[in-house]
């Protein structure tokens, strides 16, 4: 046996024995392989200052929000944050009056950190990266800029915790209307390649009485459907994608939400899952290069199709697979297909047999089935397979075709350690086993005490056998838990072996 095998058992073993432990423990369940989304800041409305009773109401508020492309410099580990590729630019007007006969004078507060989704990821996001709210805040009282400072206030949804505000001062006369007007700019959170745009309706609470008359309108660069907007399913935690609140109105390039006399809370606050706006418009033209192109010129329309896969591929959120977002599956099928149409066009391009491989292991979740089972789909294989009988110098297809090998060649080697780590831990049990029992037949047999109390005997009563006591330690173990902690072994093995490949 080698020192290095030897040393392996050795830690299967101690693992094993830490495994059973943490099976008898309370189960903490996760997502494997996914981690909590990149969150930026939503949009809010207005809110008194918390410690003001005050009997001004808003009876108006108007928000527009214009989604557009903007690309910026991306900060290390930011790539996969579509707050680095698109922008929000937000236009609020709130027409503010004094119910009551005497004028009052206070600050108004603006959340620059509020999300309803993440909250303790925001502020963990905003106290590490202060540049993480709300950007380009300005604001208006009738018409005239009026200055701003930041303050800490309670975070949105989390009260325990700290988020920064914008506070201006702001007076009411009695009676009277005032306007108040803010702008600012607001990068999307969640993952690329879709957005998330928020605004926070129930900061309005605060206010006298209910919103008389509130509407939200979203404006995108181009006409709203399925892919340029999440418009139904749920997200990989199990929320919902479609836009909320329900009963906004869909026209064109705008989603509209409007409501009358609104006690704004949680439910009414607006969510909608964008798609980056140049990866849609890359997705249009392609497919429409597709449509015109020549069928007599294989060249021309094999380049069109694998322009529209690639432009699918972008319009596609993966997380270990396709997920739900936008156009989602259906997205995915056109890729594939359009991948498929591209070779079949032209089968002397070696890049298209590298980038459908790549692709079908995708969707077919191939990457998983090679590390779990050792073995790539069929179709895969196949496909490389061809790819290199054409082209066997192909950098691509050689990365490919090594991956799959050495990915063959790893599960059977742990495969065969496993074996033997399982075998070699129940011999050695079988030994530990036989050794105790041999133990306690040697031990001499303690004969009972007698008891105090006289019990008068019986003609016909029949000898006691009295139970023999239940030994303890490593003989006590049962069949059953024997074969739980070698099952356990078998595993702790195979996993030490791959995380030290």
């Amino acid at each position: 046996m080698s020192q290095s095998l030897a040393s392996r058992r050795i830690i299967a073993a101690v693992i094993a024995m830490f495994l059973v432990w943490l099976l008898a423990s309370p189960v903490i369940h996760a997502h494997a392989d996914v981690g909590l989304p990149p969150v930026n800041p939503g949009g809010s409305s207005l809110s008194p200052q918390e410690t003001i009773q005050t009997h001004v109401r808003m009876v108006m508020e108007e928000v527009n929000l214009t989604v557009e492309p903007y690309e910026r410099p991306i900060p290390a580990h930011m790539s996969d944050n579509p707050g680095f590729w698109m922008r929000v630019l937000v236009d609020g007007k709130f027409v503010m009056r004094n119910m009551g006969d005497a004028p009052e004078t206070f600050d108004v507060w603006f959340p620059l950190a509020a999300t309803t989704r993440y909250p303790d990821l925001l502020m963990y996001l905003t106290n590490s990266q202060p540049e993480n709210i709300i950007q380009d805040f300005r604001v208006w009282v009738d018409g005239l800029p009026i200055d701003t400072r930041q303050v800490s206030g309670p975070a949105l949804n989390l009260p325990e915790g700290e988020s920064p505000w914008a506070t201006f001062p702001v007076s009411f006369p009695a009676r009277q209307d005032v306007v108040i007007r803010v702008s600012y700019t607001l990068y999307p959170g969640g993952w690329r390649p879709f957005g998330d745009v928020e605004y926070i309706l129930q900061t309005g609470a605060g206010w006298v009485d209910t919103i008389g008359e509130a509407t939200i309108t979203v404006y995108l660069p181009d006409n709203i459907t399925q892919e340029s907007v999440s418009l139904g399913g749920n997200s990989i935690f199990g929320g919902p994608l479609e836009p909320q609140p329900a009963g906004y109105v869909v026209e064109n390039n705008l989603i509209t939400w409007h409501f009358n006399d609104l006690e704004p809370g949680p439910k009414d606050d607006i969510f909608l899952n964008v798609l980056e706006p140049q990866r849609y418009r890359r997705l249009l033209q392609a497919r429409g290069k597709a449509a015109q192109a020549d069928p007599a010129n294989t060249d021309e329309t094999a380049a069109a199709y694998l322009e529209l896969a690639r432009a699918a591929q972008e319009a596609v959120m993966i997380i270990k697979t396709v997920a739900h977002n936008g156009g989602g599956l259906a997205l995915g099928d056109e890729a594939t297909a359009a991948f498929a149409r591209a070779l079949e066009l032209n089968p002397d391009q070696a890049s298209i047999y590298s980038e459908y491989a790549r692709w079908l292991m995708i969707v077919t979740r191939g990457w998983m089935q090679l590390e779990t089972q050792g073995t790539c789909p069929q179709e895969v294989c196949d496909l490389v397979q061809r790819g290199l009988e054409k082209f066997p110098q192909d950098a691509e297809l050689q990365k490919l075709d090594i991956r799959f090998k050495d990915s063959l060649r790893m599960h059977h080697t742990e495969v065969a350690i496993a074996t033997q780590d399982a075998m070699a831990t129940q011999n050695a049990m079988a030994t530990i086993t036989r050794q105790t029992t041999m133990t306690q037949m040697a031990l001499p047999t303690k004969t009972p005490k007698p008891s105090n109390t006289y019990i008068p005997a019986s003609p016909t009563a029949q000898p006691t056998v009295l139970p023999t006591p239940a030994p303890t330690g490593v003989g006590s173990l049962c069949p059953a838990g024997l074969t739980s902690i070698i099952v356990v072994g078998m595993f702790a093995s195979m996993t030490a072996y791959r995380r030290r490949i």
